[in-house]
């Protein structure tokens, strides 16, 4: 990967430690849960049309996965030979930690930030949203503003029919019991959940 293709995805909302994820290393109980269409897709330098969520348990390597994948499209789609150009920006991609991103749109909710913010997660073809559910909810899901914005952004990226990917460590119960209905059918239905049983916490090995 060339420093320029570096910054960009940096630019593009992932972290460093996340660049240096690589398809060959995922754990074998995520690549053999996660749709092969899809890992095709990413691996041939396609964003599938359906995307799809990783739940599981904490430190099992669903954002490693997802990074890997995102990163070897990256590396396909824009060649040496456009890197070298100078700045790149990567239009297509957005790379959202939702739990930073909740308590961003919470301080600048009357700043107008949030608008600009909330207009990129709808507008590019690919969006990540890393560690939902991590974030703390204030007051139920109906009175929480940064889970309204999250509604905003599913509902649009689900009529728009744009590819969203997420991880989350909620099961499907749980899922729907924090977000409530209409965000959870919305999610699932463009992007299914596989929760996966048995991820070690990586992190500790």
């Amino acid at each position: 990967m060339t420093p320029e293709l570096f910054c960009a995805l940096i630019l593009a909302g992932m972290e460093e430690k996340e660049l240096s994820a690589e398809v060959r290393k995922i754990p074998g109980l995520i690549k053999r849960a996660v749709p092969r269409e899809c890992v095709l897709s990413f691996t041939r330098g396609h964003t599938p049309i359906t995307g799809f969520g990783l739940g599981g348990a904490t430190g099992g390597g669903k954002t490693y996965a997802v990074a890997a994948l995102v990163k070897c499209l990256a590396e396909i789609l824009v060649p040496e030979s456009d890197q070298n150009q100078g700045a790149l920006n990567l239009k297509w991609l957005y790379w959202i930690s939702w739990p930073h991103m909740a308590d961003k749109l919470r301080k600048h909710a009357v700043d107008g930030t949030v608008d600009h913010l909330v207009e990129r997660a709808c507008q590019v073809s690919l969006l990540i949203l890393d560690d939902l559910g991590r974030e703390r909810i204030r007051g139920s899901y109906h009175d929480d503003f940064a889970t309204s914005q999250l509604d905003l952004i599913i509902d649009d990226r689900h009529r728009k029919g744009f590819t969203t990917l997420y991880t989350t460590n909620l099961s499907h119960l749980d899922f729907a019991t924090r977000y409530g209905g209409p965000i959870t059918s919305r999610l699932f239905g463009m992007s299914p959940l596989i929760f996966i049983d048995g991820l070690k916490d990586l992190r500790l090995e």
